[in-house]
């Protein structure tokens, strides 16, 4: 593989995107768009039915009858550092992390608008993350921050989230 196909016409690598939506049909402009600092080393998408294994006792082997399915789930890791160790490409993060000098903040901005319910919705907003051939629509479920490198007076400089996304799909796309 080319190097030319790695990076973008000016030779920055493409980013992650997680658009951020208010309606469940994923219309419109979002009313936020995060641009990751560092795409994920590597993401997984799950797959799953569920199986009622209440199987009668006579039944022959132990594999219950399949009830629904269940969506799937995405998977993956984002970074985030005020260290400027590295070249992230992303100008908005990098300036409100160099600003702050800590992650803290951004992170508590990402949960706030990803994860966090509404008060006017009574849930999380909709989202809708685009990376290379990925397009994923959904909710944040689970994420689990881990601060991982701290200054000397204790705010943190590094840290990783753990990110479980569930697919979701509107009422209207299913009919």
């Amino acid at each position: 593989m080319a190097l030319s196909q790695l990076f973008g016409a000016l030779g920055n690598l493409e980013k992650l995107i997680i658009d951020v939506y208010n309606s469940d049909n994923f219309s419109g402009s979002p009313v936020e768009s995060f641009k990751v600092l560092y795409n994920p080393n590597t993401y997984f998408i799950e797959y799953k039915n569920e199986l009622d294994n209440n199987a009668p006792a006579n039944a022959a082997d132990g594999v219950g009858q399949f009830k629904s399915s269940r969506g799937k789930e995405l998977k993956l890791d984002l970074f985030w550092d005020a260290t400027s160790a590295s070249y992230s490409g992303n100008t908005a993060f990098q300036t409100d992390i160099q600003r702050d000098k800590t992650v803290h903040k951004v992170i508590e901005k990402f949960i706030d608008t990803c994860f966090k319910i509404r008060d006017d919705t009574h849930r999380p907003n909709y989202l809708k993350i685009h990376w290379g051939e990925l397009t994923f629509q959904g909710m944040l479920t689970e994420v689990k921050v881990t601060y991982t490198l701290f200054d000397n007076t204790g705010k943190p400089l590094r840290a990783k989230t753990d990110c479980t996304f569930t697919s979701y799909t509107s009422l209207v796309e299913q009919s």
